[in-house]
């Protein structure tokens, strides 16, 4: 029953007590007769009845309504922080493989030097072409998802009416950026390279940028202890 309706109620309850010129006198609820019969007053227990009914459906209303904007709100909270949390995992997915590619990439511009020949040689460069391609395509997916993370906060803020980020931490996430695989010299031996250097080196790449998700880490923190401080689960 929507709000007009129960307004409805009390001017339907007004116009009766208004058209049969109802009074109230003392013995309102109760007159005993010469019968010893008792005589009510029907329009007034319509009338109270009316109202009492308008204010409990009324109030019914109001809390069906309170519960359902708190419920509302509550999985928007939930459904902003899982798209939060699944772009954090999808930033270290990314940050892994940019490890990997650009590392494959110094490694593949080292085996293209130190090749016998043409032949060999341009079919290395070309692996470090590709591997050059991959992990500068990857660079623009973590800007996408650096962007959708900064999205998703900034509605947390709106719902939560209150600040997330700090100035630090935005900061830090805004001016993100990657360093560079380590290059290998021709002059180093090739078994050396191939079967120590490069994987020791996507190692350290990789965590390094791992390192970097800290922040990102801090801000999930953030809006999980916000959301229960302020009380939005039940």
């Amino acid at each position: 029953m929507s709000i007009d309706s129960i307004l409805s109620i009390y001017q339907i309850a007004i116009d009766t007590l208004h058209s049969n010129d109802v009074s109230f006198p003392d013995s309102i609820y109760l007159n005993i007769d010469n019968k010893g019969t008792n005589n009510y007053y029907p329009e007034i227990f319509n009338l109270l009845s009316a109202f009492l009914g308008g204010t409990l459906v009324l109030l019914g209303h109001f809390i069906l309504e309170h519960f359902s904007r708190k419920n509302k709100k509550q999985l928007e909270l939930l459904n902003t922080l899982g798209v939060i949390v699944t772009t954090n995992g999808n930033l270290k997915n990314n940050f892994r493989e940019l490890a990997m590619f650009k590392t494959h990439a110094a490694y593949w511009e080292y085996f293209s030097k130190i090749a016998d020949n043409s032949k060999d040689k341009e079919e290395r460069y070309i692996y470090h072409l590709k591997s050059q391609h991959e992990y500068r395509t990857i660079e623009r997916e973590i800007g996408v998802l650096i962007a959708t993370f900064r999205a998703h906060i900034i509605r947390i803020e709106i719902l939560l009416n209150d600040k997330i980020l700090t100035d630090e931490i935005k900061n830090n996430i805004e001016s993100i950026s990657f360093k560079k695989a380590i290059t290998y010299s021709i002059e180093m031996p090739y078994d050396e390279v191939r079967n120590n250097k490069v994987e020791t080196d996507e190692s350290n790449l990789r965590q390094d940028y791992y390192s970097k998700l800290n922040d990102f880490d801090k801000v999930i923190d953030l809006i999980q202890n916000k959301i229960v401080r302020k009380g939005n689960f039940l």
